[in-house]
């Protein structure tokens, strides 16, 4: 076999590799969603009609580049299960303080704190006349503000001591 056939060879083995991976995700996010618990190798095999030692081995890969697939999942808040969206309006009520008016204001329609109507992102930049893209990364930062107040507080405390 000559150097290019190996090459697209390869090639079709990543992208089949890397839609089964996001097959296999997508499918333990909404078992997540559905059952609130994360879904055992047999669940996940039977639901994708898979062979358990295929899930196992796409499971390996997945945590062998987990940063490369964490930075490509966008958050959505729909995707939240009924125990971690609960946890989210706790905090984010808790710590709202933290937060710029705009992002409260973002986060509080997206989670429905406002009105008891949940917001999508597009409707959330129509609201404000912003892209979707820019309402998706002030609610990803509201977010990861309230999940993680302390280290907030601590960067804002060294900005005062260094200003």
């Amino acid at each position: 076999m000559n150097d290019r056939k190996a090459d697209e060879l390869m090639k079709e083995k990543s992208v089949y590799i890397v839609n089964k991976i996001n097959e296999l995700l997508k499918a333990k996010r909404k078992w997540k969603q559905e059952f609130g618990k994360e879904p055992t190798i047999e669940e996940l095999s039977a639901s994708l009609h898979l062979k358990k030692e295929k899930i196992e081995e796409l499971e390996n890969i997945i945590k062998e580049t987990e940063p490369i697939y964490e930075e490509r999942k966008p958050f959505s808040v729909e995707d939240l299960s009924k125990k971690e969206f609960d946890k989210l309006v706790h905090n984010a009520k808790q710590n709202a303080y933290l937060l710029s008016d705009f992002e409260k204001q973002i986060l509080y329609d997206s989670l429905g704190l406002h009105d008891e109507k949940r917001w999508s992102i597009d409707e959330l930049a129509q609201k404000y006349q912003k892209k979707t893209e820019r309402i998706r990364q002030i609610q990803a930062k509201a977010i990861r503000i309230v999940r993680n107040p302390k280290k907030i507080k601590r960067i804002r405390e060294i900005r005062k001591n260094v200003i």
